[in-house]
Parts: C-alpha cells; structure tokens; sequence
C-alpha cells in the first residue's frame, strides 16, 4: 500500500507504505502518480507535487534498504513534512472505494483521487 497525502491548507505533503520492498514501494507509486496523471489531477501543477512527493519517497527508498533515512517507521513508513490525518490524495489500500482503478503485478491498486 501506497499513500500520498497533501494538506490542502498549509500544502503540506506526506508518503506512507507499508510495502516490504524497495521494489514493491517505488512500482506501487509509480502506478498511483501515473493514474493521477491520466486522470487530470493537479493538471499544470506536477513540478510542485514532484518536488516534494520525490524527495519523501527517496527517503523510503532508502529506509527499505536498510539505510539510515529520516523517516518514521512504526507499522507504516511516512515521510513528509506532517503526520498526516486527512485522506490520502492517492491511496493502493484496496479497502477504499475505487476512483481509479489500475492493476499492478502485486495485485489490483486502488486510487482515489482529491
């Protein structure tokens, strides 16, 4: 599962996963962005949500790794610049009601777009 978060307020953003692999994390966030692509969301505003979902996802990456990163990790790993308690603006947790809908190898994903 992969969660993208993005305080509409403050414009604060956040990741969390709960994927086991760096491999499982970053082909689960490329399916959620390029569905949010598609679907028109953030439409002529991408640099601003790549700058600061990129970064946050690296710091993941690097933590699946084993690699010492600054990120929180309980039960999920979240990175970003707040605990996030709004909705996901992008979510793989098949529990949600599907907006988007698009299979991966690991299983169907569901997005669900802000």
């Amino acid at each position: 599962m992969v969660e993208l978060f993005k305080d509409p307020d403050s414009q604060l953003m956040a990741v969390r996963t709960d994927a086991e692999t760096p491999e499982q994390f970053f082909q689960q966030l490329a399916h959620g962005l390029g569905a949010m692509i598609e679907n028109g969301t953030y439409d002529g505003d991408w640099a601003l949500q790549l700058s600061k979902w990129l970064p946050q996802a690296f710091e993941i990456g690097l933590k699946l790794r084993g690699y010492k990163a600054d990120v929180l990790e309980k039960r999920l790993i979240t990175a970003g610049d707040f605990a996030p308690s709004l909705p996901p603006v992008v979510t793989t947790d098949e529990r949600l009601k599907p907006l988007i809908s698009v299979p991966v190898i690991n299983g169907p994903a569901t997005f669900v777009a802000e």
